[in-house]
């Protein structure tokens, strides 16, 4: 009898973005992969962060407003991939607070907690493999 290894099933969830009639304009699955995100997606997250708050002390700063769009389109990229960010930013007309506001409740309640529980499988497998090591 072989030793059989069975690949994790990839996470994946589907967005849709929808016109003003309900009419489905823009379909993007998401691959949500652990490994490719790692701590790219909380890298993206605090430099957003980071955006925002420069944004609230200085509203009117061009600067700011640049800093804040591509804050925006480097957590998308991660998420999305690029070529879904730039969907999604043609989408919405370069309107970034629009975007973000409409799409972060997708990020925060489906994609972050699937990360989350992946990267918590992935840290107790590599527990168990370490442990099972020490015992040798």
């Amino acid at each position: 009898m072989a030793y059989q290894i069975t690949r994790k099933k990839r996470v994946t969830e589907a967005l849709e973005l929808c016109n003003e009639d309900g009419a489905v304009a823009l379909h993007l699955d998401v691959d949500i992969d652990v490994d490719a995100m790692g701590g790219r997606i909380a890298d993206a997250q605090d430099t957003l962060r980071m955006a925002q708050e420069l944004i609230q002390r200085e509203p009117q700063s061009e600067k700011a407003q640049e800093a804040f769009g591509a804050s925006v389109i480097a957590l998308f990229a991660v998420i999305f991939g690029k070529n879904g960010a730039d969907n999604i930013l043609a989408f919405y007309d370069g309107y970034y607070s629009e975007m973000l506001v409409d799409v972060f409740p997708f990020i925060n309640d489906v994609v972050m907690p699937a990360v989350n529980e992946a990267s918590a499988e992935r840290k107790q497998q590599l527990l168990n493999m370490a442990n099972a090591m020490r015992k040798k």
